[in-house]
């Protein structure tokens, strides 16, 4: 793989990673709240709904940036100039 290539993995690759640091911290932040401030209302289905949102944020953040790598690699870096 050619250095230009590598290089344009680099972004993606952090911006997925704080994506998902940001949902961990919603997550964390999330549980905090629910059980801290509004233990009475705070349910087990409210806690899984909220799990359940970030992880298919983090799973889907994934797998577009494996879809972005493997676009990267195969040369076609540029979309827009097919069109």
């Amino acid at each position: 793989m050619n250095k230009k290539r590598s290089e344009g993995i680099i972004a993606p690759v952090i911006i997925v990673s704080l994506i998902v640091l940001l949902d961990v911290a919603v997550v964390v932040a999330g549980v905090f709240i629910l059980r801290s401030f509004l233990p009475e209302y705070a349910g087990l289905g409210t806690f899984l709904l909220v799990v359940a949102t970030v992880m298919i944020s983090s799973v889907l953040a994934i797998y577009v940036l494996r879809a972005r790598i493997k676009e990267i690699r195969s040369g076609q870096e540029d979309d827009l100039s097919k069109y």
